[in-house]
């Protein structure tokens, strides 16, 4: 059987393993700073000075949040979805090797 895979499993896994705590890490600080921005939320007055910060502070908190979020969970979802490819062209690549040996005869 062909001994040489052009692709290194181990080392997809270990991309797929990074980005996967990467994307958890995100999402962890994410519930932090959210949970920091809800308890602060108001906190600056309803005065006129305090209602200018909010209509300049909130609304790009509040993309913040949402990016982060999304972030987190699309580098989770990523590495969910690389780790099944690398899986995927593993397996091919087997099949493939077990076919040219059935054609060539084994070394």
């Amino acid at each position: 059987m062909a001994e040489n895979f052009f692709l290194d499993e181990p080392a997809f896994e270990g991309v797929t393993d990074s980005i996967l705590v990467s994307g958890t890490n995100l999402g962890t600080a994410y519930g932090k700073l959210n949970d920091v921005l809800l308890a602060t939320q108001g906190c600056w007055g309803d005065d006129d000075i305090g209602k200018a910060f909010e209509k300049n502070y909130w609304e790009n908190a509040e993309e913040v949040r949402v990016g982060m979020s999304d972030a987190g969970e699309g580098l989770v979802q990523s590495s969910k979805n690389v780790h099944e490819k690398a899986t995927v062209l593993a397996d091919l690549d087997e099949r493939n090797a077990k076919w040219l040996d059935s054609q060539v005869g084994e070394e």
